[in-house]
């Protein structure tokens, strides 16, 4: 099992029961796009990336809806996620062009 100190950010619990076989660190869901309704959780995930980092395991068309909800914190951290922001809003026009 590998250590990480960044916490993980996946969209459901068969992905967290993988991860969580894999590396030991907080592993947090979002139920899809209920993350959006839950601002208990949002605040959470922004405190971690602040204090911990965070790695957002997450498909390139919830990444693109979160953007706008992860841009709002104030931390270089997020402003670091911009860059691989527009990477997935790329690839999530690609994706629609097939």
């Amino acid at each position: 099992m590998f250590r990480i100190q960044e916490a993980i950010v996946v969209e459901g619990r068969y992905d967290k029961n993988t991860l969580s076989q894999i590396v030991d660190t907080t592993v947090l869901t979002t139920g899809g796009f209920q993350i959006f309704n839950n601002r208990e959780q949002l605040a959470l995930i922004r405190r971690l990336a602040e204090q911990r980092g965070v790695i957002l395991l997450l498909d390139s068309v919830e990444l693109f809806a979160a953007e706008d909800s992860l841009a709002k914190a104030d931390s270089a951290e997020w402003e670091r996620l911009d860059v691989k922001a527009k990477f997935f809003r790329r690839k999530l026009q690609e994706d629609f062009k097939r």
